[in-house]
């Protein structure tokens, strides 16, 4: 019986020195980084003007203020259009769709181009977009291809642009 429990008392000093004692370390690293994690989103919310101070309607007004004004719609769209040209494509029509509604702050711009290129180009086009116009939504993306052998595909593309009424 001595044996056993000596035994038994090596075995669990084992297991705490090797399993328990590393977790424990891994546990305090982990809350000091949670820690470094929060004042730095912190320092994020101040340095954008956001603290626990503002009011709802203080930080609404800071949101509806990061959508671009209406009337810099064409502004948007030919960033969209440069966006292609970047990309070795060609935007030959396109259809706008409009959707102004009074009792909301944001208007909506509905775009669908139909676009023919290389998967790459087309994927790069859609990227370089949503850089410089944050205000897009991709709606739906849709790929066709005449063959399997065939580099090119037909893709249309539907986008939702976000402007403010301003």
């Amino acid at each position: 019986m001595g044996i056993t429990g000596l035994s038994l008392l090596i075995f669990s000093a084992t297991i705490y020195l090797s399993a328990v004692m590393p977790e424990r370390a891994r546990i305090t690293e982990l809350q000091q980084e949670s820690m470094s994690l929060r004042q730095h989103a912190h320092q994020a919310l101040v340095q954008g003007g956001i603290s626990a101070s503002n009011d709802t309607a203080t930080q609404l007004t800071k949101f509806y203020q990061f959508f671009p004004a209406t009337n810099h719609r064409n502004a948007v769209l030919a960033r969209i259009y440069a966006a292609a040209e970047h990309q070795g494509l060609v935007l030959e029509t396109a259809e706008y769709r409009y959707i102004a509604d009074p009792k909301n702050k944001l208007t909506r711009y509905q775009l669908t181009l139909p676009i023919k290129g290389s998967y790459v180009q087309i994927r790069n086009f859609v990227n370089e977009i949503l850089a410089k116009a944050p205000a897009a939504a991709v709606d739906d993306i849709s790929f066709k291809r005449e063959s399997i052998s065939a580099a090119m595909l037909d893709a249309r593309i539907k986008l939702t642009l976000f402007f403010g009424n301003n």
